[in-house]
């Protein structure tokens, strides 16, 4: 029968000649293989395989490097026959059960004590859990009495939808831990959905698409919408205009879309992605924008594989200056706070203040905790609370002037610390209509001569030019050179070009080519760009890549040149071995995304999450994922799951 699996199947799949079987005993000769072209060194591991289940620190690919240099052997997959130790940082109670009776659970730290001492310790001292302590802690949950009047507040709508709980949390089983966690509904787009111990009563309609967008249109185009349940923003007292609202406050969700620049800017990026595919789709076949590149005709020589890169130089701060012409040549930075602008009363001033030292203390508590540091302890929040005003701005930069950055500014700062480095610093607000309005004429300009294009963001691009250099027998120098000059005839904003053989050449050479300029990174430049490239630069290299390259003594791409392929496999592992090996070289066989599919449609909040009882809970994930319904039912789709974070 369909289903079953007969008696014995298991030991075919998994044992000696099966598919599992063959799989297992490959890697562990993949293993050996690695091993044998790694520097022994002394073997204190001789005689121990571990099995890394789940995140750890340090990770498993390191674990597995740390048994290659010291005789002991990695395994990919458990076996209760040969695993000796299973290295893991915690284990949900499911993982637990299924060990069988394997005791032998040790926390990594383990491994990087025996390193220490250069010796096998005892693991007991280092045991994840015991008898005694290996069952996992239940939340027991309440149910919810599910009445007509409860139902009834949940009438669905056009564009919103009400999810909630089929239980409820005890009150005194949520803490403030819990409640400073990212909240984040996920629905993919795809047919079918599936709302597991939830209730939806949204309506979609997934014929009806979304219209095109016009030039010029809102940025929330496919991003926040009203939500009916929300309550608009009332005029309030003083005090209520300048203390932080959190998600505990109805009004919260509606006015943190509306000034989350995150937000707006992942809207834009979706949004332009979205109009590259809708003008691929309208397209006629014919662009007669090319009638103004006939003096460029003919132009070029051979020909070769040529990757654009656009990238928008300071994008907010340059839209946000067609309207301040007065600021041009200054340091200035776009952001939310006036900073050096005082213009409140006193009281209004005290409040800020007031606000502002509660900030710092919330914080200073956070990372006292992680250090597990007692916040009772005397001097435990000992801040420099005196030098905290109206004016310490905790508002980060989002976008700054190269003018402000010769003055040590960078984007992501609070505005606080940049004041103290350029007082002369000026800020202006954000413009998102403006920002969207500049980018539909960029994408606009780009696309009247080809539409090889893959949308990255708001302000950056790749293009595929060679079909159109061919086509025209045209020097890619110069078309850049016209096509740099329209934009910013258009646009009133700058940007920056680089062009290479590949999508890695093409942004090394738009680095190279800021602010306002163009760059051809040609074969021959390669490697002496590359050499001092710093490997953070590179695709992939995250802090934690880099602190495994930084112990291999590799800094810079010219390091990393001096590794061979199999010595950086068995460090960091195939794939990421063989990727950082050809980007380093300047080689990368990634080819451009042409057609992109929205694949999720989500609402994330990670500011102001602070509840103190389950109703406020409650009515934030409501309002959350009528926030998610909303943006489904814009995009005429439906989803097949959901995620909450």
């Amino acid at each position: 029968m369909r289903g079953q699996r007969k008696r014995g199947s298991e030991d075919v799949w998994n044992g000696h000649g099966g598919y599992m079987g063959i799989k297992k005993a490959k890697l562990v000769g993949q293993f050996a293989e690695q091993a044998q072209g790694v520097a022994k060194q002394a073997g204190i591991f001789r005689g121990v395989s571990i099995f890394v289940n789940g995140w750890t620190t340090p990770g498993s690919d390191e674990l597995k490097r740390i048994m290659m240099k010291h005789g002991g052997v990695y395994h990919h997959y458990y076996n209760s026959q040969k695993t000796t130790h299973i290295i893991a940082s915690n284990l949900p109670d499911v993982k637990i059960r299924q060990l069988k009776g394997h005791e032998l659970v040790i926390k990594p730290e383990w491994i990087t004590a025996c390193l220490s001492e250069n010796r096998l310790l005892d693991y007991k001292p280092f045991l994840l859990f015991t008898h005694q302590s290996r069952n996992q802690k239940i939340i027991n949950f309440k149910p919810v009495v599910n009445d007509s009047k409860e139902n009834s507040s949940h009438e669905p709508t056009g564009d919103s939808s009400s999810f909630r709980f089929d239980n409820e949390l005890p009150e005194d089983s949520f803490n403030e831990e819990n409640s400073n966690s990212s909240n984040k509904f996920h629905n993919s787009t795809i047919d079918n959905p599936v709302t597991p111990r939830l209730h939806n009563t949204s309506t979609s309609h997934p014929n009806s698409g979304p219209s095109p967008v016009k030039t010029g249109a809102s940025p929330v185009k496919n991003g926040a919408s009203p939500v009916k349940n929300r309550a608009s923003p009332q005029k309030g007292s003083e005090k209520d205009r300048w203390l932080a609202k959190d998600a505990s406050d109805p009004r919260f969700l509606g006015e943190f879309f509306q000034n989350s620049r995150l937000h707006h800017i992942s809207c834009m990026g979706s949004n332009a992605k979205e109009y590259v595919t809708s003008l691929r789709e309208e397209h006629s076949g014919s662009f007669p924008a090319r009638a103004n590149l006939d003096r460029l005709r003919d132009s070029a020589g051979t020909i070769k594989k040529t990757i654009m890169h656009i990238d928008m130089d300071c994008f907010f701060v340059s839209v946000g200056l067609r309207n301040r012409p007065d600021l041009v040549g200054k340091p200035v930075a776009v952001t939310h706070s006036r900073g050096n602008k005082p213009s409140r009363g006193v009281e209004e001033d005290r409040i800020a203040t007031e606000a502002r030292r509660n900030e710092l203390l919330r914080y200073q508590e956070k990372l006292n905790k992680r250090s597990g540091v007692d916040n009772s302890s005397p001097g435990s929040l000992a801040l420099k609370l005196e030098n905290v005003d109206g004016l310490s701005s905790f508002s980060e930069i989002a976008s700054c002037s190269y003018e402000a950055r010769l003055k040590g500014i960078k984007n992501g700062m609070f505005l606080g610390p940049a004041l103290k480095l350029c007082p002369e610093l000026e800020t202006i607000p954000y413009d998102f209509p403006g920002y969207e309005s500049v980018s539909r004429i960029l994408y606009d300009t780009v696309s009247s001569y080809t539409l090889d294009i893959q949308a990255v963001s708001c302000d950056e691009m790749f293009v595929n030019l060679t079909p159109l250099l061919k086509n025209l027998n045209m020097d890619a120098v110069q078309f850049v050179s016209q096509l740099r000059q329209e934009i910013k005839e258009r646009t009133g904003c700058c940007c920056s070009v680089g062009l290479g053989e590949n999508i890695f050449l093409a942004r090394m050479a738009t680095k190279k080519a800021k602010p306002d300029g163009q760059y051809l990174l040609e074969e021959e430049n390669v490697t002496e760009l590359l050499a001092d490239l710093k490997v953070t630069e590179l695709p992939g290299v995250g802090r934690s890549m880099e602190q495994k390259l930084s112990s291999l003594g590799v800094h810079n791409c010219g390091d990393l040149q001096k590794l061979t392929l199999g010595q950086l496999q068995a460090e960091i592992g195939n794939k990421s071995g063989t990727q950082l090996y050809n980007f380093c070289r300047g080689i990368d066989s990634r080819k451009l995304e042409l057609d992109q599919v929205r694949k999720t449609v989500s609402a994330e909040v990670n500011y102001g999450i602070r509840f103190t009882s389950w109703a406020d809970t409650e009515q934030f994930i409501n309002q959350l994922a009528g926030e998610v319904s909303s943006r489904l039912e814009k995009l005429g789709t439906k989803g097949r799951s959901i995620t909450l974070v």
